[in-house]
């Protein structure tokens, strides 16, 4: 080898003696190139996972709202005031709970199976949205009762 080494010309020494430094700085920056995009793609997710924190605590709020205005209507006498404001929010909570699914649908699996656990937990326990609320409708429960179940939808958020 060192005598087909020796026979070479000086441009063509030259040549191989800068190759590997060449393609070592090219690996190199290629191997840059894909750590910036996986930390990007990283950056997304928990932007992403922000987002969802954030309408996360929107819905807490409403829900919130919801269980001070549906224990005061169980509350009431037959007829009694406080339907309308219920109502009015509720949608408040449909909406902020509509933001919310949307943001977990576009977040997928996180990658941290407790995270993935206790989102698993706070939509089964936002399953019974529709449950607390008629119990409520028809005064089936009482005030405290409304506030229970509409804490453990809280909690689990």
């Amino acid at each position: 080898m060192s005598q087909m080494f020796r026979n070479l010309s000086i441009c063509s020494k030259l040549r191989w003696l800068l190759a590997v430094p060449v393609a070592t700085a090219a690996l190199l920056a290629l191997a840059g190139v894909a750590g910036g995009l996986a930390e990007r793609g990283r950056a997304d997710q928990e932007r992403h996972m922000a987002a969802v924190a954030g309408r996360a605590g929107t819905a807490v709020h409403e829900l919130q709202e919801e269980r001070v205005r549906a224990a005061a209507w169980v509350a009431a006498a037959e007829g009694g005031r406080g339907g309308a404001e219920l109502r009015a929010r509720r949608r408040q909570v449909d909406r902020a709970l509509a933001a919310y699914r949307a943001g977990l649908a576009g977040l997928g699996r996180t990658g941290d199976p407790a995270l993935d656990r206790a989102i698993g937990v706070a939509t089964e326990g936002l399953e019974r949205l529709a449950t607390v609320r008629a119990e409520a409708d028809r005064r089936l429960v009482t005030p405290a009762r409304t506030v229970a179940d509409h804490d453990l939808m809280v909690r689990a958020l």
